[in-house]
């Protein structure tokens, strides 16, 4: 039982690192394995635009040239071992591989106290599940007030639930985006007939009658009769922690996405590398990255030696608006605000040391290329003025 390819996790980045070791290996064998019992599918619409118009059946991701790749649904790898370049399944199985991709991802972080019956939502499973659960004017409780949350707290809301969002900020998205545009989020929720619920964690989760019982850390008392809770991922990096890899918070990788074992590359989720114009290792749980990583890393599984220099965006959508974002968003910065329309239209500008660090291009879109670019150039801001109309005009 031998790969000359071998990839633990079924996802995007998955799929994508197939991409990759086609364009230098036509023929060599690639073994799949994924804990899911689906084959590859595109993640950002669990949260967006599977609620609203688009279809199960959209969401799959062709695996480019099927012939040679061989999927193990279902199956969990519970071992590894560098040396001998072996994986174990749960039923006992080794595989013998002579590249390794570790394409984990992470698993959604459970709340402190004691939390039965909470749904965390991540995988596919996880929306059949909801949806079977919600029925015509549910009560919904929405426990974090980041991505996750703010999203599905959003398409619930369209879809006539009666949603209750609870956050430990003081403002929703409030680490994000200024005071004022947080503020103005916050306005649009409350006129979907969402309930926000600021300043509040929730200290237990209890059934009660068909519905449940939360508990908060200020002893307030909320009732649902859904809760979901968005608080976060931790990167999965169990096996790579047992077989020895470096790890800190993802598996550490270096320019080529090499783990600090022989023959071990990560991408996706789980990874955490280094960018040449950023001081700090990044760790980012978004779909370009997933794509941009899982398929360098699939052509330098198969000899291409290419280093990992792609700044990843992100984006989000929340009732009629949305953004695409890319770099360090944190409200904590300098924020130049160029408003064509406040809360409509318009780009934000994040600053540190008078250099731009991360924009926010706000029902702004196809100007990512040029605010990446601003970004990599590290070009000194005088004067934030000098910034007005910069991406839109670009």
């Amino acid at each position: 039982m031998y790969y000359p390819y071998l990839i633990i996790g079924g996802g995007m980045t998955a799929n994508a690192a197939i991409t990759g070791i086609r364009r230098h290996d036509k023929d060599g064998l690639i073994g799949i394995f994924s804990t899911e019992r689906y084959p590859a599918y595109n993640r950002p619409p669990l949260s967006k635009k599977l609620w609203l118009d688009e279809r199960v059946e959209d969401i799959w991701l062709r695996v480019p040239t099927p012939i040679g790749v061989e999927e193990h649904l279902g199956t969990s790898i519970v071992a590894i071992n560098p040396d001998s370049h072996t994986v174990k399944d749960q039923w006992g199985n080794l595989w013998d591989y002579d590249k390794l991709l570790l394409a984990t991802g992470g698993s959604p972080r459970k709340l402190a106290g004691p939390d039965a019956g909470v749904r965390y939502y991540r995988t596919l499973e996880d929306y059949f599940s909801l949806y079977k659960a919600l029925k015509p004017g549910s009560q919904v409780l929405c426990i974090g007030g980041g991505f996750i949350a703010s999203e599905l707290a959003a398409v619930l809301a369209t879809r006539g639930h009666q949603v209750t969002m609870m956050f430990p900020e003081e403002h929703l998205l409030g680490e994000r985006f200024p005071r004022d545009l947080s503020k103005y989020i916050e306005q649009t929720y409350r006129e979907h007939h969402v309930q926000l619920v600021g300043h509040e964690t929730a200290d237990s989760v209890s059934r009660k009658g068909r519905g449940f019982m939360v508990v908060t850390g200020d002893g307030k008392t909320l009732t649902a009769d859904v809760v979901l809770a968005g608080i976060g991922l931790r990167p999965n990096v169990d096996l790579a922690d047992l077989a020895g890899l470096a790890v800190d918070n993802g598996i550490l990788v270096d320019q080529e996405l090499r783990t600090s074992a022989p023959d071990v590359w990560a991408a996706g989720d789980v990874a955490s590398f280094q960018l040449s114009f950023m001081a700090s290792r990044l760790r980012v749980e978004h779909e370009d990255n997933a794509l941009m990583q899982g398929r360098t890393a699939g052509e330098n599984m198969a000899g291409a030696a290419k280093a990992y220099t792609h700044l990843p965006f992100f984006y989000s959508d929340m009732f009629a608006f949305g953004y695409e974002a890319i770099g360090t968003i944190d409200s904590r910065l300098n924020v130049y605000s160029d408003w064509t329309t406040f809360g409509e239209e318009g780009v934000l500008y994040y600053l540190n040391d008078d250099k731009v660090v991360g924009v926010v291009n706000w029902n702004v879109w196809d100007r990512i290329p040029a605010a990446r670019e601003l970004i990599t150039s590290r070009t000194r801001v005088s004067n934030p003025k000098e910034l007005k109309r910069r991406i839109t005009s670009a």
